[in-house]
């Protein structure tokens, strides 16, 4: 068996991986509502419910100069491409069906609360490392960081912190279920 922090730090590193693709939805033109313990609950209910299209999801921008376009786009734009991308894939109404019945308005709607966790997780695991650091060494790490990182707000900063026995289990779940 594995030592328990190092299977710990590989579960949120896989999460982080598999939420990267997710970063260039922000909730840009509209402020993000502070992560809740029921935002929680329904993202980790909606990742087991989804498992099998997150592969789809994750190809829609391949590549960072289309994720970036992308981030400059209005929600409604971001939910038009999202949505025609999965329509041509065929898989539109069977994935709306699930987002609907877990509360989302939206597959882009649930993107964008699981861009704002992982930015959370990525910004709570950048201050654990920073503090090891030199003042010169952080300011490097800091002017390399994600905007979005940077953007994490202190209230779900600390709702991260306060969670992270829930999230390391469902990432250590998620990461070892089929």
């Amino acid at each position: 068996m594995k030592n328990p922090v190092s299977l710990f730090v590989g579960s949120i590193l896989l999460l982080l991986a598999s939420l990267a693709s997710a970063q260039f939805l922000p909730a840009n033109q509209v402020p993000q509502k502070p992560l809740t313990q029921e935002i929680l609950t329904r993202w980790i209910e909606t990742n087991k419910v989804i498992r099998e299209y997150q592969g789809l999801i994750d190809e829609m921008l391949p590549t960072e100069n289309e994720a970036k376009a992308f981030d400059q786009l209005s929600l409604v734009e971001q939910d038009k491409i999202v949505n025609n991308y999965l329509r041509k894939k065929g898989k539109l109404e069977p994935l709306n069906e699930k987002m609907h019945s877990q509360g989302w308005s939206s597959v882009a709607e649930y993107m964008r609360t699981s861009s704002q966790i992982g930015n959370a997780i990525a910004a709570d695991l950048q201050a654990e490392r920073l503090k090891g650091m030199t003042p010169q060494q952080a300011k490097a790490v800091l002017d390399k960081t994600d905007p979005a990182v940077k953007s994490v707000t202190k209230t779900d900063l600390e709702f991260i912190r306060a969670n992270k026995k829930i999230i390391s289990q469902h990432i250590q779940s998620y990461s070892t279920t089929p």
